[in-house]
């Protein structure tokens, strides 16, 4: 574990990820995604990382269009997060998470394989 001391407040430990490059103050989810942690624990998120709940679409389709664009944009690539850990960032059931991974993987996007977890294909491997 990393410890990432603040500026007065507490302290967070976050597990150190072998090959991780995030800076003091982020915690990478093993992917190059870094994410801010608060010194409360909590996970800041940008707005557009966000599920609306105005938004007439029901969640699922929310979460794929979300992660269709990050995937699309570069943001997202090799391995997904776990789906207990999906639905947790996005507050959403496991349910909701494998509803939305299901419509990537249809698209050609990612890829499931049991016991070994979520990958986003490589551009030139994409059904789409």
């Amino acid at each position: 574990m990393s410890v990432i001391e603040g500026d007065g407040g507490g302290t967070a430990a976050v597990p150190a990820v072998p090959g991780d490059s995030a800076s003091p103050g982020e915690a990478s989810d093993g992917d190059g995604l870094a994410a801010v942690l608060p010194m409360d624990g909590r996970q800041v998120t940008q707005d557009d990382d966000r599920l609306d709940d105005a938004d007439p679409r029901p969640l699922w389709q929310q979460l794929a269009d979300l992660l269709r664009g990050r995937i699309e944009r570069g943001e997202l690539a090799g391995r997904l997060e776990a789906e207990t850990a999906l639905a947790q960032h996005y507050g959403v059931s496991r349910d909701t998470v494998r509803r939305a991974l299901a419509d990537l993987a249809g698209d050609g996007l990612i890829r499931s394989t049991r016991g070994r977890g979520t990958f986003v294909l490589p551009p030139g491997e994409r059904g789409t």
